[in-house]
């Protein structure tokens, strides 16, 4: 946007002062506001909830693999999936065991969710690990790192795509019907 940010340290107290500069256009009219407004507060619905209708309808009988280790993130997947109608998620707390339940019976599921920082064994080693052993089913990489450089290293390693967290729900539900919505062979 043109400008900067900068902090220093507080020189009354603890902590530290931000501050930052940005080149905003100027708006001409009331018009322009009621637009941006409008715009802001209208989401484009069409295509979420047509998303959201064809991943219902591919999602009952699938089964997904949750691997993450946080207790909140793994709460909100879980409730994101079962609003979504998957009924079938198991879950596993760490790469070890994603690798167990993966490897158990290659073709129990129809996609693993990979958070790529877990304890024992993380998500790209998991998925090095499941791919040596023939294992197919597609993995989504879940992670802040959301860096081009990032995405293309988890791709290169064997994992079939990417959704950055904060999960956007669009975005993962594009994800989930791209890797579910296609029947495998």
């Amino acid at each position: 946007m043109g400008g900067s940010i900068s902090f220093q340290p507080n020189p009354e107290t603890r902590g530290s002062i931000f501050s930052f500069t940005a080149k905003l256009r100027r708006l001409e009219g009331i018009e322009q506001v009621d637009q941006i407004l409008v715009n802001l507060k209208t989401p484009p619905h069409s295509q979420f909830h047509e998303t959201m209708a064809r991943i219902k309808e591919v999602a009952p009988g699938k089964r997904v693999l949750l691997a993450e280790d946080n207790f909140i993130n793994r709460k909100v997947m879980t409730l994101i999936l079962k609003g979504l109608c998957f009924s079938r998620v198991d879950l596993a707390l760490d790469g070890m065991e994603a690798v167990a339940k993966a490897s158990d019976d290659p073709l129990f599921y129809d996609l693993i969710l990979m958070d790529v920082s877990m304890p024992l064994l993380d998500g790209v080693s998991a998925t090095i690990k499941l791919r040596g052993m023939g294992v197919d089913t597609p993995i989504i990489a879940m992670t802040a790192n959301a860096l081009g450089e990032d995405v293309q290293s988890y791709l290169a390693q064997g994992m079939n795509d990417h959704v950055a967290k904060p999960v956007d729900r669009q975005i993962l539900m594009e994800a989930l019907l791209k890797w579910v919505g296609q029947e495998r062979n």
